[in-house]
């Protein structure tokens, strides 16, 4: 989805924002992202049912899997990311990276909405590897 430069910066750089949720708490963070996904998910299911591409049901369930989120489209920004200049002065964040990610406010348009991952039968499937995603982005400001 397409947005402002402001309520991107807002959303994603702000203390009040995503990231923010999650650097008060990882559970904050698990908070507000779910509260976003239940907030989008009408306008979701519309356009996922206008495409067809998917059954709404499994839809729907990788809406309310564990790992789906709301997340920046990186590859806008990579270059910006990919310097370790530090934009957000969040004491946490600075001690904790080693790639100085965390710290950058990116200002982009794009976000993406990611569903959960599903197995054929339709249940959930977490990855491994995005399992202490709130924890990363509480304790360095991305993941």
């Amino acid at each position: 989805m397409q947005v402002s430069p402001p309520a991107y910066d807002a959303f994603f750089n702000s203390p009040a924002g995503y990231r923010g949720q999650f650097a008060r708490h990882p559970h904050d963070g698990e908070t507000a992202n779910r509260a976003l996904l239940s907030r989008l998910e009408h306008a979701l299911l519309e356009f996922g049912l206008g495409r067809g591409l998917v059954p709404i049901d499994l839809l729907k369930k990788s809406l309310g899997a564990t790992d789906a989120k709301v997340w920046i489209y990186e590859r806008e920004v990579e270059n910006h990311l990919g310097d370790d200049t530090p934009e957000i002065l969040y004491s946490p964040w600075l001690k904790a990276t080693s790639d100085g990610v965390g710290p950058r406010a990116p200002l982009g348009r794009n976000l993406e909405v990611k569903g959960g991952w599903l197995d054929l039968h339709g249940n959930e499937r977490r990855d491994p590897h995005k399992a202490s995603r709130s924890a990363d982005i509480h304790a360095f400001g991305f993941s």
